[in-house]
């Protein structure tokens, strides 16, 4: 899948299991004029170079690019869906 949409959240560094960096930060994909505008949020999960992912930050527009693996969750709201995105690239947006 593709998305665009902003960084959410100040991107993390993590290592997992294996010990491979990756970078976490929340994804905001938005539609529509200010009074109907719908947002979905993105979980992204980011295995990149430390290089690009420390040139990511909280407000860059972006297109991401990696499979979706939605789920659903239990909340204290009760029970959610969780859009988590295992992304292979992630690119600052550039309009054609």
């Amino acid at each position: 899948m593709q998305v665009t949409g902003y960084i959410g959240t100040t991107p993390e560094r993590k290592e997992d299991a294996r010990g491979k960096v990756y970078f976490k930060f929340r994804l905001a994909e938005s539609f529509g004029r200010a009074e109907t505008r719908r947002t979905t949020w993105y979980d992204v999960f980011a295995y990149l170079s430390d290089r690009e992912g420390r040139a990511l930050y909280k407000t860059l527009l972006v297109t991401v690019k990696g499979e979706l693996k939605a789920r659903v969750v239990d909340s204290q709201a009760g029970p959610r869906v969780a859009l988590p995105v295992m992304a292979y690239a992630v690119e600052p947006f550039q309009k054609a």
